[in-house]
């Protein structure tokens, strides 16, 4: 009888742990397959310190922040564009005095030594 109890808890123990915590994270699952690479040019940055502010105010469910660069005053995010857009992630700055912008198209720059032409 108790190995009968035993082994019913080995198997419906992990089961619920399992659908729990599949319950709790089913918005994030498969989420970042429509996200899309944008990048950007941060005005307001002061010190190296403004790399993890950024960071910390921008990474979300719909924003994941791949590089922050102080020197050439970049930010690389990888975005969901049905629910986040250049504007409203320059609301979400605004308290912290950050924009970003669309870097200019008449620009060449060494991007992970690729010339790119934006």
């Amino acid at each position: 009888m108790i190995k009968k109890i035993l082994i019913t808890l080995c198997l419906l123990v992990p089961t619920v742990y399992l659908c729990m915590v599949l319950l709790n994270n089913q918005h994030h699952i498969g989420s970042k397959k429509d996200f899309v690479k944008k990048d950007y040019v941060v005005e307001g940055m002061t010190c190296k310190g403004c790399e993890y502010k950024l960071k910390e105010a921008l990474n979300s469910e719909f924003v994941s922040v791949e590089l922050v660069d102080y020197d050439s005053k970049r930010i690389v995010l990888h975005l969901d564009p049905l629910k986040m857009n250049l504007t409203l992630i320059n609301k979400q700055l605004s308290n912290d005095n950050y924009v970003l912008k669309l870097p200019s198209k008449d620009t060449l720059k060494v991007l992970d030594y690729q010339i790119k032409y934006h």
